[in-house]
């Protein structure tokens, strides 16, 4: 699953820089600051095991962990420990978003506000794109049961289409049913 959210991060990061005639990014540590990611939800979580311990770990990135959830530490951790990248269920960016201290702490280093665990809510998207701190949205859709990513959609992808899950991973099948269990078309 490490590869599949390795996969995800990294082609929609490149069709997006494609897109807007930019050089692909380089998300696996080569160059530039050192990935650096909060880790704010329990270990056992998908949010915080696939997508940002395993993943900064590939990347040679710095983990930092919580004790506990609280949006006001989670601002001062981003600020002095440079944080890049924030994982965790929706509720926890919007309270830091929506937080006093939000306008007053440096998260100029935040590249990605990721969510997992619940769908991200449209207007969240929204709020996070114009926070216009340079961070942009992200959200996965996975089963812990089974630690898996099955999809994800981030940065204008997200932005242009805030209520889909995004792209599915290369490993997976999957097909929609409805209530009688006849197979619906795509879309």
């Amino acid at each position: 699953n490490v590869f599949s959210v390795i996969f995800a991060t990294l082609s929609q990061a490149t069709a997006q820089a494609q897109a807007l005639g930019k050089p692909a990014p380089d998300l696996l540590g080569g160059s530039g600051p050192q990935m650096a990611t909060i880790i704010a939800t329990p270990l056992f979580h998908v949010t915080a095991n696939n997508c940002a311990a395993q993943t900064a770990t590939v990347a040679g990135g710095k983990l930092v962990h919580m004790h506990k959830w609280d949006a006001g530490e989670a601002l001062r951790i981003i600020e002095e420990e440079k944080i890049t990248v924030f994982s965790g269920v929706p509720t926890m960016s919007r309270e830091i978003i929506m937080h006093p201290d939000f306008s007053k702490r440096d998260t100029s280093t935040l590249s990605a506000f990721n969510g997992g665990g619940a769908a991200v809510q449209p207007d969240l998207v929204d709020k996070i794109t114009r926070a216009g701190r340079g961070a942009q949205p992200g959200q996965g859709y996975g089963m812990t049961e089974t630690c898996g990513i099955i999809s994800s959609a981030s940065g204008f992808f997200l932005a242009d289409k805030p209520t889909s899950t995004g792209i599915l991973m290369p490993i997976y099948d999957i097909k929609t049913i409805d209530a009688d269990g006849n197979t619906l078309p795509a879309g």
